[in-house]
């Protein structure tokens, strides 16, 4: 079984893993709750960290309403937002020069007790949507992963064409 830390590290890790490959922009703005706080530098280790852990919490939030092929439909608006939001916070994160392991372990340090309580339910959820009898719902929700650079697509099981 995996340990908390392995689990924390690992809900961060597929929504960055594949962000640099096939982020799309959109025309979409980014809610208030992502924008970093006036008092912190936009890029800075802290600032970017709290991007990744508010997404992480808003990707769950959507993948929860995800039940049948009709609500993974109604999903991928939001789906495409945070493919910007990743790719937004991958390009800050290089941008700002600081590499993926040093985010995480800078993560894991500031904030050990939030990523517990964000990668608990996002695990449940990934799971959930994986093991579906809803072939259907699996591939709307593994496409729009992809298209938009959301690493979870690789833990969506794929059905045997």
């Amino acid at each position: 079984m995996f340990t908390i830390r392995c689990l924390a590290l690992f809900a961060l890790a597929i929504l960055i893993a594949e962000a640099g490959g096939a982020c799309q922009a959109s025309a979409t703005t980014q809610p208030a709750a992502t924008q970093p706080a006036a008092s912190q530098p936009a890029d800075s280790l802290e600032a970017i960290g709290e991007g990744y852990m508010q997404l992480l919490q808003d990707v769950t939030a959507t993948f929860k309403t995800v039940t049948d092929e009709a609500s993974a439909k109604a999903a991928i608006p939001a789906i495409d937002r945070f493919g910007t939001r990743n790719h937004d916070l991958r390009a800050r994160t290089e941008k700002a020069g600081i590499q993926i392991g040093e985010l995480q372990k800078f993560m894991e340090s500031k904030y050990p007790e939030q990523l517990k309580a964000l990668q608990a339910p996002f695990v449940v959820e990934m799971e959930r949507i994986s093991n579906s009898h809803d072939k259907a719902m699996k591939k709307i929700i593994r496409e729009a992963c992809m298209r938009n650079g959301i690493g979870v697509a690789s833990t969506i099981k794929r059905e045997q064409e």
